[in-house]
């Protein structure tokens, strides 16, 4: 369905092409395969494919990720597999202090009751998760906004390193938070 999928207009930019950043190319492979798999009736009749798909679409569009991203993607990998092996369930990994050096982070299970509410919905009680905003008038965000100007017409982006020198820096927006929060 997705290669039947709208086109751009006849002698339009696209020319009456196939629009391919609108196809879920997971998903697309994943019917492929289902499809090859159920022509064979020994597989068809014994097991039933399933998939899971996620579109990177934005991410494929990202920055590399700098030394603190992974610092901090790794940290709270192995935290949640301590906290698994330990069978400490209803938590969620966290970490503090993260504008610190690596070694002065602060790994937590916050128990997951901790982040619910009670809310009246639809004329009862229900649990909800407590959400915080960004705040779109606050410091960091008006930071962000002088830049707006700049970023229509070049592709720099402040603070974010993908050179040695400055990829162990803190990003700019912890760093921010960090200095206009009062830390």
């Amino acid at each position: 369905a997705q290669l039947l999928a709208e086109r751009d207009a006849p002698g339009g930019a696209g020319g009456g092409a196939l629009r391919l950043s609108s196809i879920e190319s997971a998903r697309l492979l994943a019917a492929m395969v289902r499809a090859e798999l159920e022509r064979n009736p020994e597989y068809s009749s014994r097991f039933q494919f399933r998939h899971w798909a996620h579109f990177l679409g934005h991410q494929g569009r990202c920055n590399l990720p700098s030394n603190f991203d992974c610092n901090f993607c790794y940290t709270l990998g192995h935290l949640t597999g301590v906290l698994i092996e330990a069978r400490k369930t209803g938590v969620m990994a966290a970490i503090q202090n993260l504008t610190m050096p690596v070694d002065a982070w602060e790994l937590r299970g916050v128990p997951l009751i901790s982040l619910l509410r009670c809310e009246q919905r639809k004329g009862q009680m229900v649990p909800v998760v407590t959400r915080k905003r960004v705040e779109l008038d606050g410091p960091v965000m008006r930071h962000w906004h002088s830049f707006k100007k700049a970023w229509s017409t070049s592709d720099a982006y402040p603070g974010y390193a993908m050179d040695p020198v400055t990829s162990n820096e803190v990003n700019l927006t912890m760093t921010l938070g960090r200095t206009f929060s009062g830390h």
